[in-house]
């Protein structure tokens, strides 16, 4: 990892600017004193994780349209990747590829600068958008609707989901802070509001693979399935719907002593 010794100051305190092992570019939030990606790569961990995690390329070859939450904007790479390869699969489909995207991010200066600085002519109208409740942004491009909401995501994305028509989550990139950083992102009760507004055959996956968060998600009825990790990590998670979770990850949590990870450990915070 090469620092660039570049800083941006957000709401939530000063980032540093780095660049990743695949030449791409990352920040380190102050506030979770967190790398926003891995430092093996941040384009090539997106994509192997989420873009290949969630099954995108056959999502999109079997829907009409798609219908994405990623757990948390930062730099967008999230969504910038998933645009790139839209593209590139969309010069050898005749049909369009219907992109609805939702998103959250707690520092709105983040989001600004990075809408400035990484999406330029990609998106026809970007709009700013405040209402009683929330303020979100709202993207449009051809075939494509996004909004990124600002604020906690415990807080502004039910109350989003609950007083507007979108449409149930198919995908869902599970990319919050680690749960010791965030835990308010991995707890049953998060696992539970992802339920209530996605598809039965929704695909989640996430870098983790803590037999805590594994025990959260199988306690709101997602299964669970063990994937290949990214860069240092061996194992990462992939959760559904429907089906059944792979036996042997059931016996290891069965015998391990973990517990799911609960709101009320959160001492209120949320």
């Amino acid at each position: 990892m090469h620092c660039m010794n570049k800083y941006f100051t957000g709401k939530l305190g000063q980032y540093e600017q780095i660049q990743t092992e695949d030449g791409s570019q990352s920040m380190i939030n102050p506030y979770f004193s967190e790398g926003l990606h891995s430092i093996a790569g941040a384009k090539t961990e997106t994509l192997f994780q989420y873009w290949e995690g969630c099954q995108m390329e056959a999502q999109f070859l079997s829907r009409s349209s798609i219908s994405l939450l990623e757990v948390g904007f930062g730099m967008g790479t999230g969504l910038l990747a998933t645009l790139e390869q839209r593209q590139k699969l969309q010069a050898h489909v005749g049909s369009p590829l219907k992109l609805n995207y939702l998103s959250f991010e707690l520092d709105d200066l983040l989001v600004e600068h990075s809408l400035n600085n990484y999406f330029k002519n990609i998106f026809e109208k970007v709009e700013l958008i405040t209402t009683e409740q929330y303020s979100y942004y709202s993207l449009r491009a051809p075939n494509f609707e996004g909004t990124i909401l600002l604020g906690n995501g415990r807080e502004v994305l039910p109350s989003f989901l609950k007083q507007t028509s979108h449409p149930p989550f198919t995908a869902i990139y599970q990319d919050a802070f680690s749960p010791r950083r965030n835990p308010s992102l991995w707890t049953t009760q998060w696992f539970d509001t992802l339920r209530e507004f996605s598809s039965s055959d929704v695909i989640l996956s996430t870098y983790s693979s803590s037999f805590s968060i594994r025990k959260s998600m199988l306690l709101s009825g997602f299964s669970v399935m063990s994937a290949k990790g990214y860069g240092r990590k061996k194992f990462s998670t992939r959760a559904y719907l429907t089906g059944e979770s792979d036996p042997e990850i059931l016996s290891l949590l069965e015998n391990d002593k973990l517990e799911a990870l609960y709101d009320c450990q959160l001492n209120g915070k949320i």
